[in-house]
């Protein structure tokens, strides 16, 4: 059986434009791609699912209060450690006072005062 004339007169045509058919097919594929794909799609939850937005506000909020907690016995904290170094400062600044008001009439109390100075300022 032979096959008739037009099939071979098709092929050469599809051989030589292929993309001229490919194209239009291509091409519609693709707005219909992208017209399912902006459809709105409905979740469906399970029932037992309604509860979880109180259970998570409530979980939240007792995160919230141990976070305040633990802020507000933090700043106590840093409170206190900054009283400490204050009272550190003030009575090593007291010390050095003592020490110039001293060393004011002698010399060599000076020089001395100066060397310790000194050696503080190269630890």
């Amino acid at each position: 059986m032979t096959l008739p004339v037009w099939m071979f007169i098709t092929k050469e045509w599809f051989k030589k434009y292929w993309k001229w058919l490919l194209f239009p097919v291509g091409l519609l594929l693709l707005i219909l791609g992208y017209g399912l794909a902006s459809r709105k799609r409905v979740v469906i939850t399970s029932t037992a699912l309604e509860g979880a937005n109180e259970a998570k506000d409530k979980i939240n909020a007792e995160a919230s209060e141990k976070v305040r907690q633990a802020d507000a016995k933090e700043s106590g904290q840093l409170a206190g450690i900054a009283a400490q170094h204050s009272a550190a400062v003030a009575s090593v600044t007291q010390k050095q006072l003592d020490a110039v008001e001293e060393a004011q009439g002698d010399s060599d109390k000076v020089n001395a005062l100066l060397v310790d100075v000194g050696k503080g300022m190269r630890r």
